[in-house]
This record gives C-alpha cells, sequence and structure tokens, in this order.
C-alpha cells in the first residue's frame, strides 16, 4: 500500500520553499486518483454533490478541490502559504492552488497533473498560470528548466530523463522506421509481437497486426511505467502513450474508454473490432484480448 506519511516524513525541513511543494507535489501523486463516484455521474448529478459540498471520503479518491485543499492543509504544515483559486468561470469551477515559494507565487494544479506525475511525465501545470484564470498579478511562471533542475535534484526523474523522453527516443529508434524494420524491431523485442504478426500474416493491410504488435509492446514496456492506479488516470495515460507510438491512420482505429468502471481499447480493424480489456494481477497491468478478429 502507498505510504504518504512515510513520504512527508521525508521531506528535509531546510529545503528551500520551491523544493518542498515540488517534492510533495510529484511523490505524493500515486496515493491520489480522481473519484469515480464523482467524475462518472451525469452533470446535474455532480452539480447537485458539488452544491452540498465536496468531501473525500479517504484523502485517496478526489476531485480538483478536495485535492487542493488537502495540499493547502499540507502545505501549511511546512509553513507554506497557499490559496484555492477558480480557474475558470463554468456552474462547477475547477480549482487549482497559489503558493508562496522562495521567490515568488506561482500556480499548480494537483488534480491535472497527477497522471504526469505519476508516470513521470513532464508536468504542465505546475508554475504555470491558466490562460482562462482570473488574473493573480503577484502570480508568475516558472522557467521550466528551474523546475527541471529541482527534479533532478530531488532524484525525481529516471536516469536523468522524463517519460516524455523515453517516449521521444522510442518513436525515434523504432516507431518511425518503414514498417517492414518496425515489425523486425518488434519480432526481436517480444515474442508476443511475433504472434501478432502470424494472426494477420495472410491480412493485405499492415496496419492491423502493426497496431497489434505495438499493443504487445505496450504490454511487456510501457503500460506499467511509474504508479498509476487510478481508472480515470490510467484512460489519460493510454492517450497519451497514443499520441506517441501511433501513427495518424492507426489512431483512427484505436478507441480508449471506460466501460461500466472498465478500461477498454477497441482496435477497429479491416476484420472487425478487437477490444482488449485492461486486467491488474500481482500488480502489473496487462491488456487482455476479449474479442477475436474474424480472419
Amino acid at each position: 500500500m502507498f505510504d504518504k506519511e512515510s513520504i512527508i516524513k521525508s521531506v528535509n525541513k531546510s529545503w528551500p520553499k520551491d523544493l518542498i511543494i515540488r517534492y510533495l507535489y510529484v511523490k505524493l501523486a500515486p496515493g491520489f486518483q480522481r473519484d469515480l463516484d464523482y467524475f462518472l455521474l451525469p452533470p446535474n448529478e455532480q452539480l447537485a454533490l458539488y452544491q452540498k459540498g465536496l468531501k473525500s471520503k479517504d484523502n485517496i479518491h478526489m476531485t480538483c478541490l478536495t485535492i487542493c485543499q488537502y495540499y493547502q492543509k499540507l502545505f501549511a504544515e511546512f509553513g507554506i502559504e497557499s490559496k484555492i483559486i477558480t480557474t475558470n468561470n463554468k456552474i462547477i469551477p475547477h480549482y487549482a492552488l497559489i503558493v508562496k515559494g522562495d521567490t515568488c507565487y506561482f500556480a499548480i494544479d494537483p488534480l491535472k497533473d497527477l497522471m504526469n506525475n505519476q508516470v513521470g511525465l513532464k508536468t504542465n501545470y505546475f508554475g504555470a498560470m491558466p490562460d482562462t484564470c482570473i488574473t493573480y498579478p503577484e502570480a508568475t511562471d516558472l522557467d521550466p528548466e528551474y523546475i527541471k533542475e529541482m527534479d533532478i535534484y530531488l532524484k525525481l526523474l529516471c536516469c536523468g530523463l522524463y517519460t516524455d523522453d523515453f517516449f521521444n527516443s522510442l518513436n525515434e529508434s523504432v516507431f518511425h522506421r518503414p514498417n517492414a524494420r518496425i515489425l523486425e524491431f518488434l519480432d526481436e523485442y517480444d515474442e508476443t509481437a511475433q504472434l501478432e504478426k502470424n494472426i494477420y500474416a495472410n491480412s493485405n493491410k499492415p496496419n492491423d497486426y502493426l497496431i497489434a504488435a505495438k499493443i504487445s509492446i505496450m504490454n511487456s514496456s510501457i503500460i506499467n511505467t511509474g504508479n498509476c492506479p487510478g481508472l480515470i488516470e490510467r484512460n489519460h495515460f493510454y492517450k497519451e502513450i497514443m499520441k506517441h507510438i501511433f501513427t495518424k491512420s492507426e489512431k483512427k482505429a484505436i478507441k480508449v474508454q471506460i466501460n461500466n468502471r472498465e478500461l477498454t481499447l477497441t482496435n477497429e480493424t479491416n476484420h472487425g473490432p478487437i477490444t482488449y480489456g485492461e486486467t491488474y494481477t500481482n500488480g502489473v497491468y496487462r491488456l487482455e484480448r476479449k474479442k477475436e478478429p474474424k480472419l
């Protein structure tokens, strides 16, 4: 079980405030997930709950407001001032935080960056003032290089790299190859990829077996990156993966969605749809085929 208290106790109180804020923002992320009981409700029922006052029942399943409340209370324990703000004018507004760092105020959005922090991607909402937000003259944006310097110091990167860098490297070294060379690589990389290739050997549409082979690589090397337990976060993670390893035409054939609280990936092949459901066994996620193509 993820232990938030151990992480909080590991904070060096002599660190500058910016480091404490960044460390807790990233390291605590695997201990949270979006509250399915709220986010899967229709809008009118969400509004009714919001009007009653949103609360976290366990400090794990969160909304944008409750996770900001959690961090605000936690930061206060380290003498760090923060203010919960709204970033839009919707009926149910989105909430973020303005924090007082060492030299300036800046915005953070722990819910929008939740998946990024869980899997080691660069964050998009740490030290970046929302464009739609009411102006806060005292707040400023942080330089991405400064954020990276903090991450290196705090040892938050794997081998000095963000997961984005790994995706980009994989894309350049593998997925930008001609199809034949991609399949050659897949054959060497993963036995399952060879099996997928054989299934589609009689197809005159290479996209069918290329997608299936890439899904086998996702299973072996990608979908278990980091610590990303929430269903909605994993849905976001799959869409992020797709941006990097699938071509435009392949992406058009793939749909990732949550059905009855299950994450599914559907590949619309030339032989009909193939549906994969995500399973979790002994700490490992896998995409298991649920529906076979008609070859």
